[in-house]
């Protein structure tokens, strides 16, 4: 069996832009696709929890979806924790 190992790393940068105040202003401004695209997300959780509960084993499509949103959401919040300078690509 296949295990998926979870692995964050975030090197540490001595400039930072003076821009990064505009950060929570930006924020405001993603909540709306952020919330969306978290609807579908829930819907794909409710279908791949059917999925597993009729075949009993997980669809891999709705699996790497999900882990590609959970990942693309972890590298927007340390973008706003301002741990990096780049801005994260959007996930579509």
């Amino acid at each position: 069996m296949e295990q998926d190992q979870v692995r964050i790393d975030v090197s540490f940068g001595d400039k930072i832009s003076r821009l990064f105040i505009f950060r929570m202003f930006y924020m405001f401004i993603l909540i709306i696709p952020f919330f969306l695209i978290g609807i579908w997300i829930y819907l794909v959780m409710i279908a791949q929890f059917l999925y597993m509960l009729v075949l009993g084993r997980r669809h891999r499509s709705l699996w790497n979806q999900f882990v590609r949103f959970y990942t693309w959401l972890v590298r927007w919040q340390v973008y706003f924790a301002a741990m990096v300078n780049e801005r994260p690509k959007f996930w579509w």
